[in-house]
């Protein structure tokens, strides 16, 4: 009622005040009366600050003429009017309460000194309050009220305006009062402008310009970027267009610009958005800072500290979808710290550097630290909202985004420089390049010593040659061995050797270019090469013909000069060498298999006395039938597929059976019998020979047993091979077969040929020392053949030599072989050992063995090697032809 009494009057009388002054005086006194005497809350008008509008200031900043009172429980308007003026506060540098979620009233006094009505606008420039209550009243009678926030629509505003701006008429030769509610879950800000209508149009079409400017710049920063990134995937210039648009997502959203123009009608975007760009800006911050300062080898606690900071700031931007208002707004003021003032400390730390980009970084950061801790502080009340702390954030990183820039413009623009100096000596160093590449594919290519051709181009050469092979023509691979090349490098050194080598391969290389039927493997800068070093001291040469004959006689005639001595350091040195090789026929023969095939051949080679060794399938120990045979042999062992065969002993001066040597047979069920010669180095190479081993003394001492019914003084003689010898389970292995069997040691024999005791001389020493002390007979087998000493021979603990059967068997119609039969029997009845003869097949070799005084003999003349039953039948027979030849001989004396 009294709300509406001015304009009332006001309408009432105003046309007569020109004529009857008096009279209108009279009634503005008798309204004054009638207000004296309405009841009006105990507020002392007097003691509140007054604003006195002016037509001579467009825009007048209204901190320290406002007054403050913070409500303890929810209160109305009426209920504030009545509060004393001691509950009001005078804040002298604005109102910042900082995050507080009681409701604050602001009041205003505005006072017209003018006969007219004055407008005037009420600007509240902080666009983040959640709510806000306007009320204008003059003398208790209330002239506009509205209710508005960033939780309302937009439509609701009293003006069309990012921040929030009231219009209030005020009475002419009066005063109103303006009363504003703000309550918020944020930071509780009220900078607060009066202005003239005229004057805020024109500072906020001023401010639209600078601020369409900023934003038009911002996206150009990012775009350009965007595009270096593209040209460049430097991963620091995307990680800056992701800042510059959270900067831009930033400025739009605390100034009220976003929620103005995207989406006005819906608050909670609004809201989610303002939770979101601070937590955004600080993330995007990190991850440009981790990239653009690469950090991790020059202060990884820096960037592990850092990466905490970037992961802070994630859970942030996942708290605003998550949080209430309240905690994620104060968790998003309060990581800005500590953000901004690690990442300018990791500036800071690479200042020193003296680059221009890092100094532009730091300095960049030291802006927007001061924004960040300024709006920081300010939020919380430390400080007053002063304009400038206000634009704080929007100039720190408007700021902040044009230094970053420059930053990586300078960066690029010296990563240009250095790749078009790069470029540069790229191309001033590419024939060093093209030599380099040379000389490494020389190196990869061919041998470091002798400039040979390596492996790898022989065989790209032999594939070549066989892609274009065509029959009746063949290909033939001949490999050559230095022997015992190790022994020259020691006794010559490596560098002398390696000299030797290098003048041999020359010698070897410069015969087979000028032979037609070799190929050339190389053609270039350094020379034609027809010879390949495939191994240290072993070559390869390619031919090509349509005879193996006349290959064969090619090489030998390119080779046969090599193997006269060579002048070297004043002496004169031979280098024999072995040849093996393998010729390919068809197309479909493949290099592996050639050169694996010429390997094998070359390991016989050192065994024949021949220019070279030609494959044959037989040679390989590693065909697929040898592999069968070894899985066919480990079920036979395993069955007891296999049958012991013994062959026996004459003692010549008795002419008794004085024992039996054990053969094994091996009757394979699909392939008929395999020769021992066939399968025994199958199983020395396969680890079968230790259960076969067991398994023929196993057998021999069964056969023992059965003999013992017959005569128990009788042996049995088992051939062991050198890999028995290094079996360290061997000699506890015979021990117990003996103990199972529960037979004499002296009934067992064991042989091993005079090359596996040379093998591993001291530990073939040992071993069968140890055997001899358990009162095992020891025998050499196959002397003769081997390669051995005399002088570790006499120190072997055996009981017997065997002479082998190629010395043997034609002793009675060659000489020289009876010679030399002759002298081993004198030489071994010297040393005091006991001889036995084998390969006997006639009877003359017999008597010739026994007039030279040899001890035994064993051959085919006397009995072919027999099974356990067959050979006990024998000996029965032949025990029986002894015993009547016996009583006929002692008849004819009586």
């Amino acid at each position: 009622m009294i709300g509406g009494a001015y304009p009332m009057l006001n309408g009432r009388f105003g046309a007569d005040e020109t004529t009857d002054h008096l009279f209108t005086s009279a009634c503005r006194m008798l309204v004054f009366l009638c207000l004296l005497a309405t009841p009006l809350p105990s507020v002392s008008d007097t003691t509140l600050p007054v604003v006195t509008v002016s037509e001579d200031r467009g825009e007048l900043d209204l901190a320290g003429r406002v007054a403050l009172f913070v409500e303890p429980a929810p209160f109305n308007i009426d209920q504030v009017r009545r509060q004393p003026a001691s509950a009001w506060q005078l804040p002298p540098h604005g109102i910042n309460a900082g995050y507080d979620r009681s409701g604050h009233w602001v009041r205003l006094i505005l006072r017209n000194p003018y006969d007219r009505p004055v407008k005037r606008l009420i600007q509240l420039e902080y666009p983040l309050l959640d709510h806000i209550e306007f009320y204008h009243m003059r003398r208790g009678f209330m002239l506009d009220q509205a209710v508005t926030g960033d939780t309302q629509p937009f439509s609701q505003r009293p003006l069309p305006q990012p921040d929030f701006v009231f219009p209030v008429t005020i009475p002419p030769d009066s005063d109103t009062h303006t009363y504003l509610r703000i309550r918020t879950d944020g930071s509780v800000q009220a900078p607060l402008k009066l202005w003239q209508e005229e004057a805020y149009y024109a500072d906020r079409e001023i401010t639209l310009i600078w601020r369409s400017v900023f934003y038009g710049m911002l996206i150009v920063f990012a775009a350009f970027n965007l595009f270096l990134f593209m040209s460049s995937r430097e991963p620091a210039h995307l990680s800056y267009v992701f800042l510059v648009l959270s900067v831009l997502a930033l400025v739009m959203t605390i100034t009220g610009f976003s929620y103005q123009h995207f989406y006005p009608e819906v608050p909670w975007l609004n809201n989610e958005a303002t939770l979101v760009v601070v937590p955004l800006f600080l993330l995007a911050l990190c991850l440009f800072n981790s990239s653009f300062l690469k950090l991790q080898q020059s202060h990884p606690k820096m960037h592990r500290l850092l990466q905490v900071m970037t992961i802070g700031s994630g859970l942030c931007v996942l708290g605003a979808f998550i949080l209430p208002y309240a905690i994620s707004t104060r968790l998003s003021v309060l990581i800005g710290i500590p953000v901004a003032t690690i990442n300018l400390m990791a500036g800071l730390m690479l200042f020193r550097q003296r680059e221009t980009e890092i100094r532009l970084f730091s300095f960049a950061w030291a802006l927007m630290v001061v924004g960040i801790l300024a709006t920081g502080l300010s939020k919380v009340g430390v400080i007053p909202n002063l304009e400038i702390v206000q634009h704080s954030i929007p100039i720190g990183t408007t700021l902040q985004a044009v230094l970053f820039s420059l930053a990586l413009a300078v960066r690029f623009n010296r990563q240009r420089v250095a790749y078009f100096q790069a470029r540069q000596h790229q191309a001033e160093a590419m024939e060093q390049q093209k030599s380099a590449e040379a000389a490494l594919y020389r190196a990869a290519s061919h041998n470091e010593i002798t400039g040979l051709p390596n492996r790898g181009m022989f065989e790209r050469a032999l594939q070549n040659n066989l892609e274009s092979l065509k029959p009746p023509e063949l290909i033939g691979v001949f490999k050559l061995q230095i022997h015992d090349f190790e022994e020259i490098y020691k006794t010559l050194g490596y560098e002398h050797a390696e000299q030797l080598l290098a003048r041999f391969a020359r010698r070897l290389n410069e015969r087979a270019v000028r032979t037609d039927e070799v190929s050339v493997i190389e053609r270039g800068p350094y020379g034609h090469f027809s010879v390949s070093q495939v191994d240290s001291s072993t070559f390869a040469l390619l031919t090509r013909g349509h005879s193996r004959t006349r290959l064969l006689e090619r090489v030998q005639s390119a080779t046969d000069p090599l193997r006269q001595p060579i002048d070297f350091m004043g002496l004169s040195l031979e280098m024999p060498f072995s040849v093996g090789c393998s010729f390919a026929t068809t197309i479909t023969d493949d290099v592996q298999s050639l050169l694996r095939e010429s390997a094998i051949a070359l390991d016989h080679a050192g065994n024949l006395d021949t220019f070279a060794t030609m494959y044959d399938p037989v040679m390989n120990p590693y065909s697929p039938d040898r592999l069968t045979l070894m899985t066919d042999l480990r079920e036979a062992i395993r069955r007891n597929e296999l049958s012991l065969h013994l062959q026996p002993q004459r003692h010549l001066e008795s002419g008794l059976v004085s024992g039996f040597e054990a053969l094994v047979r091996w009757p394979h069920g699909r392939r008929g019998p395999i020769p021992p010669d066939e399968f025994i180095p199958v199983a020395e190479r396969t680890g079968l020979i230790r259960p076969l081993t067991r398994w023929v003394l196993d057998e021999a001492l069964r056969f023992c047993e059965r003999l013992n019914e017959v005569d128990d003084s009788l042996t049995v003689s088992i051939n062991i091979s050198a890999v028995n010898l290094r079996d360290p389970e061997f000699i506890r292995d015979v021990l117990n077969l003996l103990d199972a069997h529960r037979m004499a040691a002296t009934r067992l024999k064991l042989e091993v040929t005079e090359t596996a005791a040379m093998e591993e001389p001291l530990r073939s020493l040992a071993v069968l020392s140890e055997l001899r002390d358990h009162g095992i007979s020891l025998s050499i087998d196959d002397f003769g053949t081997g390669h051995s000493s005399l002088s570790y021979l006499r120190r072997l603990p055996v009981d017997e030599i065997k002479i082998d059967r190629s010395f043997v068997m034609y002793m009675d119609a060659n000489e020289g072989d009876a010679t030399i039969v002759r002298a081993t029997v004198n030489l071994c009845h010297d040393l005091g050992y006991q001889v036995v003869a084998e390969g006997v097949e006639t009877q003359s070799v017999l008597d010739q063995l026994t007039a030279m005084g040899c001890d035994g003999a064993q051959g085919y003349y006397l009995s072919a090697p027999l099974p356990e039953d067959q050979l006990l039948e024998w000996l029965e027979q032949h025990h029986r032809g002894k015993q009547l030849l016996h009583q006929k001989t002692r008849r004819a004396t009586e």
